[in-house]
Parts: structure tokens; C-alpha cells; sequence
């Protein structure tokens, strides 16, 4: 990843960390799967309220 993407992806992630669920859509019907597409990159995480974690599953780059 470039200086510039991973600038922007970071900026997104930060974003996402402050409110996992307003970004991207649930997958297999699991709401705290998610998937968003970020900076040029189709992102997957979780989402772990009660502990208040985010963790990072696949980073695919779409361009």
C-alpha cells in the first residue's frame, strides 16, 4: 500500500473504529461482520462491543 492509500485508509479506519456500524453493510446475516469498502480497499472486520474492539479480517485492494 502507498504512503498516499495508507494515509486515506487510516483516515477511514479512524472513522470506522468511532462507529463500526454506521460503515458498510453486515454479512451472512451476522451484524458484527462487516464489510466496507475503504481508500480503494474492500475491507472486512468484526465488531466486539462488549469489549470494545475492532479487529481487521482481509484488506483486498479493488484498484
Amino acid at each position: 500500500m502507498n504512503r498516499e492509500r495508507r494515509r486515506r485508509y487510516d483516515a477511514a479506519m479512524a472513522e470506522v473504529t468511532a462507529d463500526p456500524y454506521a460503515h458498510g453493510k453486515a454479512l451472512g446475516g451476522n451484524k458484527d461482520r462487516r464489510q466496507a469498502a475503504l481508500a480503494g480497499t474492500l475491507t472486512v472486520y468484526w465488531v466486539s462491543s462488549g469489549v470494545l474492539t475492532v479487529s481487521l479480517v482481509t484488506i483486498v485492494h479493488t484498484d
